[in-house]
């Protein structure tokens, strides 16, 4: 006798098939799906102005040389509705501008309401973090070869 020769009455098949769709529509039911999270907080203008002050390297990847990641002390940039661009050119000549010519060091930075500052460098996708306390405005680039720091004050 073969399995397809056995025959299972209407009313019993009907109550199984009920029984498999109840438990497969059970195992389905997720329920409400979460709340969205919320998102960062939004841009301020609390902090905008022009800014100068100093900035230095931290650190370098794994195989690069600090002293290629060197760049002028001096930074300045204007904050406007909670926005500016962080620029951080190497020095002028050497290998270290050949190297670091490739790597997007224009950091696209944000101020928002809690005081927080994030940022990123479009095309390498390098990411900036940091704080602005008063008029000052601190933090941290991690490009894809070279680390800085920085702070810089409103003037």
């Amino acid at each position: 006798m073969s399995y397809a020769s056995v025959a299972c009455p209407g009313p019993l098949r009907r109550l199984l098939l009920v029984g498999l769709l109840g438990l497969l529509g059970a195992c389905t039911d997720l329920g409400a799906p979460p709340p969205p999270r919320p998102g960062p907080p939004p841009p301020t203008a609390e902090y905008d102005g022009r800014y100068g002050g100093s900035i230095r390297v931290s650190g370098a990847s794994t195989s690069m040389d600090p002293r290629l990641c060197e760049t002028s002390p001096q930074i300045s940039f204007t904050v406007r509705d909670g926005q500016f661009n962080l620029v951080i050119p190497p020095l002028k000549g050497g290998f270290a501008q050949s190297i670091l010519a490739a790597v997007d060091t224009t950091y696209g930075v944000t101020v928002r309401a809690d005081g927080s500052l994030t940022g990123l460098a479009e095309r390498s996708g390098a990411t900036l973090k940091g704080r602005a306390e008063g008029n000052t405005l601190r933090g941290e680039a991690f490009g894809l070869l070279c680390y800085y720091t920085f702070t810089a004050t409103r003037r």
